[in-house]
């Protein structure tokens, strides 16, 4: 698994690649134009800081948005849930020749991660700027917006009709249909197209060649992560629950029916949970850093009380998680009464706005500090419990 993930790893680069230098002679001025206008358009900007000094030298720090400091503390605790906790990675650590090994490969993939983000941002500045700068603008931002639309139309329930067009051959949609796509295609803005403008740059502007090229190398990263986690979470079912719990002295036979099991279950739950996603929201990258703060940032906490506690014991972790649980869901309640308000759900999202209320507010703070604040109340609170606790006695010889 390990050297096919490594193979994935190389098409899903190379085709990153052919991308970025077939956009460098598509944009017009060539890849210099184009980072000025993406400069001047704030595309290279970093954001604010996030952190201000008044007159007195006081620094404060701004929670609310995603600020350079709220994402740096983000990106601490999701890289530590990934590189600590992940069983993906580290069923990946165990396959090292030794610690020293497995060190190493730890320190190459979080280095790797800094020229790798750098090169899927750059190649989404240069979509930018193609899509706002190219003769083509115009109606390849419209054909763009048109998918966006029809997508939302199915989510909040439109059926979408079709007839055979008589001198193609081909389905269109109704008139009816088409004039409710054009019409909410055209109030949509840059920020809520941006994720459907990459797979329209794939099918309408690369050579079929590289097209394949650059599906096959989209499909390995899929495949990368699927299969990392299919078997993860498949040994999980099998370590921590079968063999613990139901039948320790299991044969090797038996213990791989329960793999091919689990294997199976995470499968058809993971398919089932992107199909019901489809429908639920229109990027699923932004529905994931929300959930993985969320169930992300508990695990982890307590994942760090366990290493930097001597003294923590299993009531401490008990109340620290819960304490921790109710902080999270506090802090998760904003994205809630969002996401609810987009998909129609109105009265259930002031119900809850008011039940934040009167519980003492809603959260101020951007939802990624959901897995920073949670970490840390599960992990100081832990310690704060654990110093109360008698200190266990030591094991009789």
């Amino acid at each position: 698994m390990i050297w096919a993930d490594a193979l994935q790893t190389v098409v899903l680069l190379l085709g990153a690649f052919v991308v970025l230098g077939f956009l460098c002679f598509q944009v017009d001025g060539g890849p210099v134009a184009a980072m000025v206008y993406a400069f001047e358009h704030g595309k290279l900007s970093f954001g604010s800081l996030g952190i201000t000094a008044d007159a007195k030298g006081t620094f404060s720090f701004d929670f609310a948005g995603p600020t350079i400091f709220v994402v740096f503390l983000y990106g601490i605790c999701e890289n530590l849930k990934n590189f600590g906790i992940d069983q993906s990675y580290v069923q990946r650590y165990q396959t090292a020749k030794n610690e020293k090994e497995a060190r190493k490969s730890l320190w190459f993939g979080a280095v790797m991660y800094l020229p790798v983000s750098l090169l899927f941002f750059l190649i989404g500045t240069l979509i930018f700027v193609l899509y706002h700068t190219g003769s083509n603008r115009d109606a390849d931002l419209f054909e763009v917006r048109q998918v966006v639309a029809h997508q939302r139309l199915m989510q909040s329930g439109v059926t979408a009709g079709y007839v055979t067009d008589s001198a193609t051959g081909r389905r269109v949609f109704t008139p009816d249909y088409q004039r409710q796509v054009d019409a909410l295609a055209a109030t949509l803005t840059d920020r809520e197209i941006g994720d459907s403008a990459f797979p329209h740059f794939i099918g309408k502007y690369l050579p079929p060649g590289f097209t394949g090229l650059l599906i096959a190398a989209i499909f390995a990263a899929g495949m990368s992560t699927i299969s990392g986690s299919l078997n993860s979470t498949a040994t999980l079912i099998l370590k921590d629950w079968y063999l613990r719990l139901l039948r320790p002295n299991a044969s090797e036979k038996e213990s791989m029916r329960v793999l091919y099991f689990g294997t199976i279950l995470w499968g058809v739950l993971g398919t089932g949970v992107a199909i019901l996603l489809i429908r639920l929201t229109q990027s699923a990258l932004d529905i994931w850093w929300t959930l993985s703060g969320v169930f992300g940032g508990g695990m982890l906490g307590l994942f760090l009380l366990g290493l930097m506690s001597k003294r923590a014991r299993n009531l401490s972790a008990i109340l620290a998680v819960v304490f921790g649980t109710c902080m999270i869901f506090w802090l998760a309640v904003p994205d809630i009464i969002r996401w609810l308000e987009r998909h129609g759900a109105s009265t259930a999202a002031n119900n809850l706005s008011s039940l934040a209320e009167r519980c003492g507010g809603v959260s101020p703070y951007h939802g990624y500090m959901v897995p920073v604040f949670g970490t840390l109340a599960i992990l100081l609170f832990g310690i704060l419990l654990s110093v109360f606790e008698p200190p266990s006695k030591p094991k009789a010889p």
